[in-house]
């Protein structure tokens, strides 16, 4: 085990639950928001983040899919259909 289960916890709190520093990576770096919540999904995937809790695991793959569709929009022109 790399950390224990509340440093995960305290990431998804403070960068992705947080709604100041959400909303200001989705301003300023939206990929970096991407990224930590692909990350943190991995850790729990991997067995590095040992007993994650479903509310922040739901946050996270929604966080993910919607960056995800914003990008995938930014590069079509089409608007981003997210069903979350």
């Amino acid at each position: 085990r790399v950390m224990d289960d509340w440093m995960y916890e305290t990431l998804t709190d403070e960068y992705v639950a947080n709604p100041e520093n959400r909303e200001f990576f989705e301003q300023s770096n939206p990929w970096a928001l991407h990224d930590i919540s692909e990350r943190l999904m991995e850790a729990a995937e991997r067995g590095m983040w040992e007993n994650p809790d479903q509310e922040r695991m739901d946050l996270l793959r929604q966080t993910y899919l919607i960056q995800r569709a914003t990008w995938r929009s930014a590069l079509t022109g089409r608007r981003p259909l997210v069903v979350v």
